[in-house]
């Protein structure tokens, strides 16, 4: 649950956006009177100039590992400095500068996709008969319905083959009455400060060829749905938080009720409060971090067997490290304070009665 909780979170924030606040939908069109006779991809690389361009809306395309084949829609990348914006990558990396300007043969699957075509990170994929290295997985490291990163893959614009490039300027060309003009459909990733003059200055680069750059300023945000989605793994996991608080009380209670004998013979044979009560915490310490050894085994172990199937339901048993820490602490807490009240309570009996109850 609390698994869920943080994965939810950080897809609400990074999935679909990225680390950014602010990013610009670019269309990039010319006039629809006249057939475009200059290059569409020659504009998204001079636009890549000034910041990160990702093109988006392209068809679909076959990608293979040996006999097996996928439809997967291209997301075409360029870049040429380090962006503040790079995508959720829940695996492996994203596609450095210098792979993205002097391209690189590198791409990024999502996890369906990978599933599909049975492949692995350092695997490799072809596309167009050129091979690429896929290093990383695209959007959360499970099956999820209806991803928007489903049955894609990110590519540098500098690394497609010539056969590809050649198809997509021409898909890039809208035809009408005889006519063709250009209509792309872009991502700009830029300083907000900076962006509305960038797209000034590169409209004023693209006049001569009747360029219009069209933006709309988007903020990130969560959905309405995303938000209801935490909300409610936060208040299912309440009672299950507080049934494992109670259990550690409980634990912690009677195991040392049970000892009273033993650790009254102690406090006869003359160790002091403090021992004792050091004592009781050592051991229940020890109690918890061979649970959580247990618990982290036991989660890798049924990773394997249930994450298929809770990929239907979009959960998954993926290990969180800090998720593990921070349950370890919670656990260490919660049995420190519970050997307060026992422990005083038995070390403070007279131990002739103490004895004698026994």
């Amino acid at each position: 649950m609390v698994n869920d909780i943080f994965i939810s979170a950080k897809e609400s924030k990074d999935i679909s956006m990225g680390n950014v606040e602010n990013y610009t939908y670019v269309t990039v069109s010319s006039d629809s009177r006249e057939m475009f006779k200059g290059d569409a991809v020659e504009i998204v690389k001079a636009m890549s100039k000034y910041g990160k361009v990702d093109m988006l809306k392209l068809n679909a395309e076959s990608i293979s590992k040996g006999n097996k084949h996928i439809k997967c829609k291209p997301y075409l990348t360029i870049f040429n400095k380090e962006p503040d914006y790079t995508a959720y990558v829940s695996k492996g990396r994203y596609i450095n500068a210098e792979e993205a300007s002097k391209g690189g043969k590198v791409a990024l699957l999502s996890y369906k996709t990978l599933k599909d075509l049975n492949v692995f990170i350092n695997d490799y994929i072809e596309f167009y008969g050129e091979k690429y290295k896929v290093i990383g997985i695209l959007g959360p490291n499970h099956v999820e319905q209806d991803s928007q990163w489903n049955e894609t893959v990110v590519l540098p614009l500098n690394s497609v083959p010539k056969a590809y490039l050649e198809k997509l300027k021409s898909e890039l060309i809208y035809s009408n009455t005889g006519s063709g003009c250009l209509l792309m459909s872009l991502i700009y990733r830029v300083k907000p400060a900076d962006c509305d003059n960038i797209l000034k200055i590169a409209t004023e680069k693209f006049n001569k060829d009747k360029i219009r750059i069209a933006s709309e300023r988007q903020k990130t945000s969560f959905s309405s749905g995303e938000v209801q989605t935490g909300i409610s793994t936060f208040i299912l996991s309440i009672p299950i938080m507080l049934v494992a608080i109670f259990v550690i009380f409980n634990m912690c209670y009677f195991w040392i009720e049970d000892r009273k004998r033993e650790i009254t013979i102690r406090k006869v044979l003359g160790a002091t409060d403090k021992s004792i009560i050091s004592l009781v915490r050592r051991q229940v310490i020890s109690v918890v971090l061979i649970g959580s050894v247990l618990s982290f085994v036991f989660q890798l172990t049924m990773r394997g067997y249930l994450d298929d199937i809770l990929a239907k339901d979009s959960l998954s048993l993926e290990f969180n490290f800090t998720n593990f820490v921070l349950c370890v602490i919670l656990s260490l807490f919660i049995g420190y304070i519970a050997t307060i009240i026992p422990a005083k309570r038995v070390i403070s009996m007279d131990p002739a009665e103490a004895l004698r109850y026994e």
